[in-house]
């Protein structure tokens, strides 16, 4: 049998390497991507105190304007994968779509509208009792106009169901 060359077990271990590599990028990538989804509001930029009920509703009128409720579910349930803690974990980790009307009785005058406004764009302002704090505090900043009228447009059709 030949002498096998010093240097073909680092060659031989190539793809073993390649493959803890790639996993630990993965894994940096994953823990950042957490980290800002769930990083808390540092400061509320709502000041709660001073609630009325036209507070949202200029931004909310117009977010309205033209939104699509199938466009919203289709966001909710499939591309940010919200039924995740607010169907399947509802009671738990998150209150559930149908109780939005209930919940909205609590942020009062808020109408049910720019309630679900203020729960996505700045969840941190109201906390429902007996939920933890887990809605990421950063949707305000990543969706899009259009995306938060679809959304807000689907989750009234929830709330009334």
């Amino acid at each position: 049998m030949p002498p096998v060359p010093k240097h073909s077990s680092w060659i031989s271990r190539w793809p073993i390497l390649l493959t803890a590599g790639l996993v630990i990028v993965v894994g940096v990538v994953f823990l950042v991507e957490f980290v800002v989804a769930t990083e808390g509001v540092e400061e509320d930029p709502v000041a709660t105190d001073n609630l009325t009920e036209a507070t949202y509703m200029d931004v909310v009128n117009l977010l309205l304007v033209g939104a699509d409720e199938v466009r919203g579910e289709a966001l909710v349930n499939e591309e940010l994968a919200c039924h995740a803690c607010h169907i399947s974990g509802a009671g738990e980790i998150a209150p559930g779509y149908r109780d939005l009307s209930d919940h909205a009785l609590a942020r009062a005058p808020l109408t049910l509208e720019a309630y679900i406004y203020e729960s996505i764009v700045y969840p941190a302002a109201h906390i429902v009792a007996g939920y933890p704090n887990s809605m990421p505090q950063n949707y305000g900043q990543q969706l899009t106009e259009r995306q938060l009228g679809d959304i807000i447009a689907y989750l009234l059709t929830q709330a009334s169901s």
